[in-house]
């Protein structure tokens, strides 16, 4: 890819340019706006700068400023800022260089005519910076959500959203109230059976600073269940039965329950397996796994009551492996890993990872069915109370663009409001933004009146707990041509002798 330059790039059109940390983004993000403010002779307030977080977006807005009020500064003959007489004159001398037919010299302006060109060009370049200046708090320079929000209020008629919808940014009271609302209606109406399947789930180890280096905690199944609705991450849960790239669905519980409550029927027939496991293993087991062992053993045997699942888990040739040291002395068990693996290769083993099987699926069942009713209970509130979350937003408005009537005209007017934008730190946007972002500045419909620049680091795409997608930014990028792809690799945060000696590992 080409190296970038803020001062000479092509402003019409989609541009992607790839940048990581310490390279100028924000540097490049003010040149771009002040040319199109001057070049495109367009008021600051039909240029869009949109950005991830509101701290940012503060940032941003006042390094705009700066860069408008030393343009006009050197126009005026007063000093500039350090750091800024030099970009500031490249880009006034770039100006001076444009086309006739440029907008910034077709500009109708009343009053009188300028004897010279210099005349003209001063008239012409003062009065955008001035009026940019003036307008310059209502300028565009907002998050995603924020934006989302404007185009949807603003265009009320178009995008067909309800009046007077509230915008509400912390729903976890409420989703808590739901969650709670499902627990009580599902746990206490279990069945004995059902009771011990959950209180399996809910028995958990946790490692702690204690001083055998582990402690036993039993948090509820609840907190569990809050914990993984709340933060909506139920893929965790799926198991060895997801397919990747598909929503596994577990199957009923009733049918889960008839299949779990067979197969532990089945292991407790298993005794004698168990016993001689007992009598190879037990004398060399570490000491939090033996007293784990103790407690599980009736619930084994019998076929009843709650059985750890994370016990179960660890029933296999590797994790028993780790087990059996001896606690004091470290010594390995008086028996070959063939002559280990020998005689846990029985019928029994096979069992306990059908049975850890089935038990996760049902955990995936509750939280998927808790999830559900959750989901359809806050669209419910939603509805009823009439308030939206920021994530309704975006969904909201990518739904009106798409639409077969509404779309055209609404995405029509945002682009005649914005003809142009530039996206920051473009790595954090999910599928639905660039889906809105897209439709309204990429199409091909755009490209010849409006600019669109996406600016980010590819490299932190990988986050995702920031809500980076690489897939989303690699669609993105394959739908820039190539020739307007761009990147900056010079560092201007990090000294010469640092980055050297980053290089010797």
């Amino acid at each position: 890819m080409k190296e970038f330059s803020a001062y000479d790039c092509a402003l019409d059109g989609i541009n992607l340019i790839e940048a990581g940390a310490g390279t100028g983004k924000t540097y490049n993000i003010q040149t771009l706006t002040a040319r199109i403010v001057l070049e495109k002779a367009i008021p600051v307030t039909r240029i869009l700068v949109v950005t991830y977080t509101r701290a940012a977006t503060a940032e941003l807005r006042e390094r705009l400023r700066k860069v408008l009020d030393s343009l006009l500064r050197m126009l005026e003959g007063v000093p500039v800022p350090d750091g800024e007489e030099e970009r500031c004159r490249t880009i006034l001398d770039n100006l001076r260089k444009l086309p006739e037919d440029a907008p910034f010299w077709t500009m109708q302006i009343e009053g009188i005519k300028p004897r010279s060109p210099e005349e003209t060009f001063l008239r012409n370049a003062k009065l955008l910076l001035q009026n940019a200046l003036r307008d310059f708090d209502q300028a565009a320079i907002s998050t995603i959500h924020s934006f989302c929000q404007r185009m949807l209020t603003e265009n009320a008629f178009e995008s067909g959203i309800r009046y007077g919808i509230e915008l509400v940014s912390d729903t976890s009271a409420v989703t808590d109230a739901l969650i709670q609302q499902f627990i009580r209606r599902e746990f206490y109406a279990c069945t004995p059976e059902e009771t011990a399947v959950w209180e399996s789930l809910a028995i958990v180890w946790q490692k702690t600073g204690s001083s055998d280096g582990f402690s036993r905690r039993r948090p509820s199944f609840m907190e569990q269940l809050q914990s993984a609705m709340r933060d909506n991450d139920i893929d965790y849960f799926w198991g060895e039965s997801n397919t990747p790239g598909t929503l596994f669905i577990p199957p009923e519980r009733k049918k889960l329950l008839a299949e779990i409550a067979a197969c532990r029927q089945s292991l407790a027939s298993e005794r004698a397996s168990i016993e001689e496991l007992e009598e190879t293993l037990k004398p060399h087991l570490k000491k939090p796994f033996e007293e784990t062992w103790k407690q599980n053993r009736e619930a084994l045997l019998s076929g009843n009551g709650p059985l750890e699942l994370s016990f179960l888990e660890q029933l296999n040739f590797d994790s028993l492996r780790k087990q059996a040291y001896k606690r004091r002395t470290g010594e390995k068990l008086p028996i070959s890993d063939a002559a280990l693996k020998e005689r846990l290769d029985k019928p029994f083993f096979a069992t306990v990872g059908h049975l850890v099987r089935l038990l996760q699926d049902y955990r995936s069942r509750v939280y998927y069915d808790g999830l559900e009713f959750v989901k359809k209970e806050l669209e419910e509130r939603k509805s009823r109370d009439g308030f939206m979350t920021f994530n309704d937003l975006l969904n909201e408005l990518e739904k009106r663009l798409r639409d077969p009537q509404r779309g055209p005209m609404l995405k029509q007017l945002i682009r005649k409001q914005f003809p142009f934008a530039l996206v920051d730190e473009f790595q954090d946007t999910d599928g639905v933004q660039f889906s809105i972002f897209h439709s309204i500045f990429a199409d091909a419909s755009a490209q010849e009146a409006s600019g669109f620049f996406l600016i980010g680091d590819p490299k932190q795409s990988i986050y995702r707990f920031r809500g980076g997608d690489i897939f989303t930014y690699l669609r993105a990028r394959s739908q820039v041509p190539l020739e307007r792809r761009f990147t900056l690799t010079a560092n201007y945060r990090s000294s010469r002798p640092f980055i050297e000696e980053l290089n010797r590992f």
